[in-house]
């Protein structure tokens, strides 16, 4: 009871970085609602390449996650996440992302799918070594099932009939 493991296979070079992972998650006992010793699994594959100034990369998810609750189902997550980094300038870095995510049993409950896409821009200015300005602008939308999935909404604050949420943010940053 309670085993859980990992596994991770990376390479990386100056102009390229590929890898893979596993993780494993075994509950340290069995749920007594449901008699059961739930796991919860991510497999992870992805990489990214430098084009000049650009460097776009590509990832792929595949999480399971049984519930915790009698009658529930295994929530099963299968996640594209697509990005695009510009460093033309010494002092600026921009970044985009695109992520869709399709959820089956959203919160173990049975008939509950859905999809969240996911994009994001920011921008990142460079005041000196260790010190920086950013700015980020995120818009997450979300149809069938995602609109009930009750980490969003608790989350974003979303109202339970919206289909998106906009948001963003700014600050600074200093490395110590």
């Amino acid at each position: 009871l309670g085993r859980s493991w990992s596994a991770e296979l990376s390479k990386t070079t100056a102009v390229y970085s590929v890898g893979a992972s596993i993780v494993h998650f075994n509950a340290p006992a069995l749920v007594a609602a449901t008699g059961a010793l739930p796991t919860h699994e991510l497999i992870s594959v992805g990489g990214n390449v430098k084009l000049g100034d650009f460097r776009p990369y590509v990832a792929y998810y595949k999480s399971d996650l049984d519930p915790t609750v009698a009658g529930r189902l295994t929530q099963k997550n299968r996640i594209l996440d697509l990005g695009l980094e510009w460093a033309g300038y010494s002092q600026m870095r921009f970044r985009a992302n695109y992520v869709d995510d399709k959820g089956t049993a959203l919160n173990g409950i049975a008939g509950r799918d859905g999809k969240k896409r996911t994009l994001v821009a920011s921008a990142e200015y460079f005041l000196s070594k260790r010190t920086s300005l950013n700015a980020a602008v995120f818009n997450n939308r979300f149809s069938d099932g995602y609109k009930l999935e009750a980490n969003n909404l608790a989350a974003l604050s979303r109202d339970p009939n919206a289909s998106s949420v906009t948001g963003y943010s700014a600050g600074i940053v200093h490395t110590f």
